[in-house]
């Protein structure tokens, strides 16, 4: 009996949560995307991603994907893991791991900063030779407030695997590089990413 109710446990979860088996990492581009339980318009909504939420999105069928995300828990205050259904053209899959050399040297800037957050990366060749990402984000509500502001400072050295530059520990799960050429988006570090810098402040 409990070999029977196991397995009709097993089907209907199968049935209930999306499949991302083939994930890619990816990037909301909408102001407010609506995660949907189904594969449609009609179905009920399972959840609200705003404008830079990092996703893992599965094979696009019928212009929906599956998904799965962190989603907030308030009442836990931990981040629990969630799946549903979004349509693609919301979101920027990241297509390319690591990075290419020309872009030693290079700054990102935080994407989607509405939150008074900022951060950037350098990706840089250290006086040891080795070459790393180096990143930080900041609270600017806190920083004007006369606090550092530092939400975090981590630096995650690369090594180059067939012509690119790929975290040398990629076990750890935010520590990978991904990014879209198209888009000129970069996830890492639990953030995305944008080459491009942000306005300054009258």
């Amino acid at each position: 009996m409990k070999t029977i109710l196991l397995s009709f446990f097993i089907a209907i979860t199968s049935i209930l949560v999306p499949s991302v088996a083939a994930a890619v990492p990816a990037v909301v581009k909408a102001d407010i995307l609506n995660v949907r339980e189904k594969p449609s318009t009609e179905a009920r909504r399972a959840g609200r991603l705003p404008m830079g939420t990092i996703i893992d999105m599965g094979e696009v069928t019928d212009e929906w994907c599956p998904m799965t995300w962190d989603h907030y828990n308030p009442k836990t205050g931990d981040y629990e893991p969630a799946a549903g259904f979004v349509k693609a053209e919301f979101v920027v899959p990241m297509t390319e791991e690591g990075f290419p050399g020309e872009w030693i040297g290079r700054k990102l800037y935080l994407y989607n900063n509405k939150e008074d957050i900022d951060g950037l990366v350098l990706i840089q060749r250290r006086a040891d030779g080795d070459v790393s990402l180096w990143f930080r984000t900041v609270d600017r509500e806190l920083q004007r407030a006369g606090g550092t502001g530092t939400l975090e400072v981590r630096e995650v050295i690369c090594d180059e695997v067939n012509g690119r530059y790929m975290p040398r520990f990629p076990e750890v799960a935010d520590s990978r590089f991904f990014y879209s050429p198209e888009a000129g988006l970069a996830v890492f570090g639990g953030h995305a990413w944008t080459f491009d810098a942000p306005e300054e402040e009258n």
